[in-house]
């Protein structure tokens, strides 16, 4: 679960932890809907790193603790919602989509049930009779003093673990979640939909900062599946999407609104936009920490360099591309990058052909 953007080689990432930055303030990660285990970009930060894993496929959960060799990584079968939630009996009319889909279609065509296809196509599927939240989770697990980032993909109860974790979010200091959502749905305060999530989350101190949508296409016209599973189709009305959120500290009057983060969270923060390709985000918290004398110049000219070679791999240094851009921001329009470009190729080939006549056509 991840956006396009995915960077599987995070190097400041890994110059932060070689360089024990935040050796004593591991990275803690809580993944809700932990099937299939804890995704591999995130073990990046081991041995620096602690990971709590839940799902409610009981099976699953015993063979992912069985397999696991890491001690700081615990799964834990349990459906994870909001004990707060008030049942809604009569949900209002709206227009779902899904159940016109081809995906909806094709598992009727095989007589498929939509939970076989989305819970390991385990035929003989056990659910947990444990359910929480995560708020009761860390009241009940005193060693729990931090989290960092939150990954919920429940099927569409999203939004009540997102409820049923609000004094986590604050009391832990959690830098930013993923989150599976819904753009169709009920007109109600409760019902899973992203306008819901995305108005809780923002009143708790968290903005988008990427949103990755899928298609799914009318069993009218069935389309290409994207993957091999009867889920999103190449084309089709958008119906759900992930959605990266994460706090934007660098935003002025942040801290006097929400909470004031620590050095090593500050150093988290960058690690998490790098690792979901948003470069410049990283960029500018380390910008922040070099201004505070929190990164000596050598540690933040190295790491401004590498990003900077994210977006711009023909810029050699961060220093050049900040020249660049000031001499003349008009040079960064898409057509003149294009001449650019073109300029470059054309003096390489004529420098190729200068060199070709001189050693081998005399």
């Amino acid at each position: 679960m991840a956006t396009s953007n995915l960077n599987n080689n995070p190097e400041i990432t890994k110059k932060i932890l070689s360089s024990g930055l935040i050796c004593n303030d591991p990275f803690i990660l809580f993944d809700i809907g932990a099937s299939q285990g804890i995704e591999s970009h995130w073990k990046i930060f081991q041995p620096f790193f602690r990971a709590y894993g839940f799902d409610p496929l009981v099976k699953e959960i015993h063979r992912l603790n069985n397999l696991e060799t890491n001690p700081n990584i615990k799964y834990f079968d349990a459906f994870i919602t909001n004990n707060n939630i008030k049942e809604n009996s009569s949900r209002p009319w709206f227009p779902n989509s899904y159940q016109r889909s081809t995906a909806m279609y094709a598992g009727e065509i095989i007589n498929k049930p939509y939970k076989l296809n989305f819970n390991n196509n385990d035929s003989d599927m056990i659910e947990s009779n444990n359910k929480f939240s995560i708020d009761d989770f860390c009241i009940n697990n005193q060693d729990i003093n931090n989290i960092d980032f939150i990954k919920i993909d429940t099927d569409g109860h999203d939004l009540d673990v997102i409820n049923g974790s609000l004094k986590s979010l604050k009391d832990k200091n959690v830098l930013g979640l993923f989150v599976e959502c819904q753009f169709q749905g009920p007109l109600s305060d409760d019902s899973n939909s992203f306008y819901n999530i995305d108005k809780v989350l923002r009143n708790n101190g968290f903005s988008l900062f990427d949103l990755e949508t899928y298609r799914y296409s009318k069993k009218a016209l069935p389309d290409i599946f994207y993957f091999d599973i009867f889920a999103q189709t190449k084309n089709g009305q958008i119906l759900a999407g992930d959605a990266l959120y994460v706090r934007d500290y660098m935003a002025e009057g942040y801290s006097n609104k929400f909470c004031t983060l620590s050095n090593d969270k500050l150093l988290k923060l960058a690690c998490i936009f790098e690792i979901y390709g948003l470069y410049d985000c990283a960029a500018e918290i380390i910008i922040y920490l070099n201004k505070n004398n929190c990164l000596n110049n050598m540690i933040t000219k190295d790491f401004l360099d590498i990003l900077t070679k994210k977006y711009h791999k023909d810029i050699s240094s961060y220093d050049e591309l900040i020249r660049l851009f000031n001499n003349n921001p008009q040079k960064f329009f898409p057509h003149n990058v294009i001449i650019q470009k073109l300029n470059k190729n054309r003096l390489i080939k004529k420098i190729y052909k200068l060199m070709r006549s001189f050693f081998f056509e005399k």
